[in-house]
């Protein structure tokens, strides 16, 4: 899902409306994937705790107030329906908090792709990789038989820290430079990309 444009002016006017400079819009990609603390505090890492609670607070109601669209990218459904045909078993792991994901999926209707979802409120902020080790143990997949597919720099390295494999997704958030650091398996331009990728992907292990 291209969420950029709202959480960017969602960061935006939640910075102004607590009465701080809003950050450029280049800064607050640098932090999606985060959790929305962890991103606040990247992004002024002076500010009181106090203040970035109040941020935190502005940001959600920005976010829910927000008529700007995070559209599915082109695909996205038919992509996932082929990692299920292939007998994949797809988790989330997200910086959006619980209630966040819950509602995304159900407006996208996608709720039913998914066997397990782990959040920034459930677990430690990326790239901290508990929400990898705990889909993990819930679905009983080794770390050798699992992949990351992220967009963000944060989401390749969870991956590493879990010591699972990791496919960079070139069409979100962070450049294709930054995520090549990461040395992922494969790069995907768009995400009908990996449906090519899943006879790669089958089998016991990586």
């Amino acid at each position: 899902m291209d969420s950029q444009a709202k959480i960017a002016e969602a960061m935006t006017r939640a910075f102004v409306r607590c009465g701080r400079h809003a950050p450029e819009t280049q800064a607050v990609h640098q932090v999606i994937g985060l959790s929305l603390e962890r991103a606040i505090f990247e992004l002024d890492p002076a500010l009181p705790s106090a203040v970035r609670g109040q941020i935190s607070v502005a940001y959600r109601q920005a976010f829910a107030d927000s008529a700007t669209q995070s559209a599915l990218y082109p695909n996205a459904k038919h992509v996932l329906g082929e990692c299920l045909k292939n007998n994949f078993t797809l988790a989330i792991a997200t910086g959006k908090s619980l209630q966040g994901l819950n509602a995304a999926l159900e407006a996208l209707d996608l709720g039913q792709y998914f066997s397990v979802i782990r959040t920034a409120d459930q677990c430690a902020s990326k790239p901290a990789p508990q929400m990898i080790e705990e889909i993990l143990m819930e679905t009983m997949i080794k770390p050798e038989q699992a992949i990351v597919v992220g967009d963000t720099t944060h989401d390749l390295q969870m991956a590493a820290n879990a010591g699972v494999a990791a496919v960079a997704a070139c069409y979100g958030a962070h450049k294709r430079e930054a995520l090549a650091e990461h040395e992922p398996l494969f790069y995907l331009d768009t995400i009908a990309d990996l449906i090519s990728l899943l006879p790669c992907l089958l089998g016991d292990e990586l």
